[in-house]
């Protein structure tokens, strides 16, 4: 008899919607610091909540690890149920929840962890099609070869049109950030081999970046891959200005499906609200 497979993941893969109505995906749970309080990520706390804070109290949000025990009862929880289970994390260069991830799973039988090398909902895509391989009938050593082998396909980016959030960070200077900021200038920012780097810097209203780089996005595509599902997401810009983003990549045919979603806390707390999303996995 095959060993029944459960695919979990870390609250800095952002969940598809349609992932969410369709499979009850457990979920690891970072946590997000705001001053004296600390509040479980997608649980106690919401993007929307940590921008009120910001704009009331003048206070930044810090992400944390999941530690090693909690990750040990989150992965025994199925396994004592005779499950295989394949855990998505976060990327390992941004964060230390994928280590402290395998470090559990290390005491444990039938505990595969994949390093994303991505975040928010490019891990959320990868999450996607584990499931749907498993639907297919595949085991779980199949289902971990065929998400690597996706992982060194994928791509994720995403375009910060207003750099406070990055500054007040620490992951950009206050000087750079209000130089950019004079000049209208809104950095891409690309996952690269899981780590973050600064792409293409789109210059003009906020706009007409999110759509120069939703453009330029679906060129790279266009010119190397076809037939994969993309996402395209937000942070919680106005549904006026990402609406017609998402017609932009739907039109181009190149997809078998193109997927909305709302950041989770990482890319919010990190970012902020004015940040727009690309990702992209092959067929």
């Amino acid at each position: 008899m095959k060993t029944p497979v459960i695919i979990t993941c870390d609250s800095g893969c952002d969940l598809l919607p349609d992932l969410k109505k369709q499979y009850d995906v457990p979920v690891a749970h970072m946590y997000i610091r705001i001053g004296d309080d600390e509040y479980v990520d997608g649980v106690s706390i919401t993007p929307d909540e940590i921008y009120q804070i910001y704009e009331e109290k003048g206070i930044l949000p810090k992400t944390s690890a999941i530690p090693v025990p909690e990750y040990l009862d989150f992965f025994r929880h199925w396994t004592e149920r005779g499950y295989a289970v394949i855990h998505i994390a976060l990327s390992s260069e941004i964060s230390c929840t994928c280590q402290n991830a395998v470090l559990a799973a290390s005491e444990l039988e039938n505990v595969t962890v994949l390093d994303s090398l991505s975040l928010s909902c490019g891990g959320g895509l990868l999450v996607e099609k584990a499931y749907r391989l498993r639907e297919e009938g595949l085991g779980a050593e199949e289902i971990a070869e065929e998400i690597r082998r996706t992982i060194a396909l994928s791509r994720t980016q995403f375009i910060v049109s207003d750099l406070t959030f990055l500054a007040k960070g620490g992951r950009c200077s206050t000087v750079a950030a209000l130089g950019a900021n004079i000049l209208r200038i809104k950095p891409e920012v690309i996952m690269n081999n899981g780590s973050l780097s600064v792409g293409r810097k789109f210059r003009g209203s906020e706009y007409h970046c999110y759509e120069h780089f939703i453009r330029q996005s679906l060129l790279e595509v266009s010119g190397t891959y076809a037939g994969g599902t993309a996402v395209v997401y937000h942070a919680g810009i106005d549904e006026a200005l990402f609406a017609p983003l998402v017609d932009m990549a739907e039109s181009t045919g190149l997809f078998e499906k193109v997927y909305t979603a709302r950041a989770g806390s990482l890319i919010s707390s990190h970012c902020g609200r004015h940040t727009v999303g690309f990702s992209y996995q092959p067929k």
